[in-house]
């Protein structure tokens, strides 16, 4: 793991750099590279050429760390944030009360909110920036200046693992679009009733077996996320793929910020806030056979879930489900999805559908359609800046 330290200064006997002298000297030992940056400038070079996993923000009120912050960001970097008392309500109140509030306005508060997550010293402190309400991700590691209860070997090892937890809760940021790819293939595969039934690309077998650990850890959590997880594993077996021991449940994350929807894609009864739409779906579909009114309701659902960032991989794999296995008139469907303005909108899921989980094209009720408004699907379910 590569880390970057940021502060406004390195002096000996001065509290919070005898804390980072004492932080960086442990980390090292445990393996890890590390650099500190005291200024703007120093900082812009180490990102450039240091290229850090995650950068640690130890200053406070302090418009550099503002630009640093959002220079690492832009640059893809983990970033953590550690106060140090700064933010408290007696430091906030009694020491330039008026040009902090004027900094918090400015810059102080979205520092905060840009970061992963936050770090503090103390639960003390922890619960003050929680007051805040700047940022609900937040760990606290005493520091062993303060707490002799805990050694500065124990401090730097969990200050480490609270870096590990940042950057496993930012797994969607690092899946590249083959990860993606191979987590469907292994979706498709465990969707099927028939295990017989296999058309994965002989490519996409071969990119399965060399895959590394950490790509499948990646893809892991994403199955479990997803809600998926008992169709991925089906998959695997059924693929005969040999894979790392990785005990996903026990992986130290954040919670998401936009959790996806849990439980299935509602079949009998749409769930939308605008009244218009819900009574154009529910005239359009009255007098339908079952499964087009459940193909038709699940679409509309599909739809509202898109636009709030939680339809799931799972949601998917129900639409494909049923599209895939059970029998509907397919002519009729496409009446009743023009009449719910919905036609283009589930030509575009048939071509995620062709794209991700291999629906042949015989089974696919209408031809798909790929238009501009396809890229925002795909990155509304995959997710990766706002998950």
């Amino acid at each position: 793991m590569r880390i970057l330290h940021l502060t406004y200064k390195i002096k000996k006997g001065e509290l919070l750099s005898d804390y980072l002298t004492l932080l960086i000297t442990n980390e090292k030992a445990q393996s890890a590279e590390v650099e500190v940056a005291t200024t703007k400038k120093e900082f812009s070079k180490m990102l450039s050429s240091f290229k850090p996993d995650i950068v640690h923000i130890h200053t406070c009120w302090k418009l550099n760390a503002f630009a640093c912050a959002k220079k690492a960001k832009h640059n893809g970097c983990a970033l953590l944030f550690s106060p140090h008392g700064e933010l408290s309500p007696l430091a906030m109140k009694s020491e330039e009360p008026l040009r902090k509030k004027i900094c918090s306005a400015a810059y102080q508060r979205k520092t905060v909110r840009m970061v992963d997550a936050v770090l503090a010293t103390s639960e003390q402190e922890m619960n003050d920036i929680a007051q805040l309400g700047w940022n609900k991700r937040m760990d606290f590691v005493p520091s062993c200046l303060l707490n002799r209860s805990i050694s500065a070997n124990e401090m730097a090892t969990s200050v480490l693992q609270v870096y590990t937890k940042v950057i496993d809760t930012r797994y969607r940021r690092y899946m590249d679009s083959l990860e993606w790819q191979c987590l469907c293939a292994i979706l498709h595969t465990g969707l099927q009733q028939d295990p017989a039934n296999k058309i994965i690309p002989s490519k996409r077998l071969l990119e399965l077996r060399g895959l590394t650990p950490q790509q499948w850890q990646r893809m892991l959590i994403c199955a479990d996320d997803e809600f998926v997880r008992n169709y991925v594993d089906i998959g695997i077996e059924r693929l005969l793929l040999a894979i790392p021991n990785i005990d996903t449940p026990k992986i130290l994350r954040y919670m998401p910020y936009m959790q996806k929807a849990e439980g299935e894609l509602e079949r009998t009864k749409i769930e939308t806030g605008n009244f218009l739409a819900k009574s154009r779906y529910e005239n359009a579909k009255e007098e339908e056979e079952d499964t087009i009114k459940q193909i038709a309701t699940m679409l509309a659902n599909a739809k509202v879930l898109l636009k709030q960032k939680r339809f799931s991989l799972l949601h998917l794999s129900q639409i494909y489900q049923i599209i895939r296995f059970e029998d509907y008139d397919e002519d009729r469907l496409l009446v009743i999805l023009r009449r719910m303005r919905l036609l283009k909108f589930a030509r575009r899921m048939v071509h995620i559908l062709s794209e991700y989980l291999y629906i042949e094209d015989g089974y696919a009720p209408f031809a798909p359609l790929d238009d501009k408004k396809v890229r925002p699907i795909i990155e509304s379910l995959i997710n990766k800046d706002k998950y």
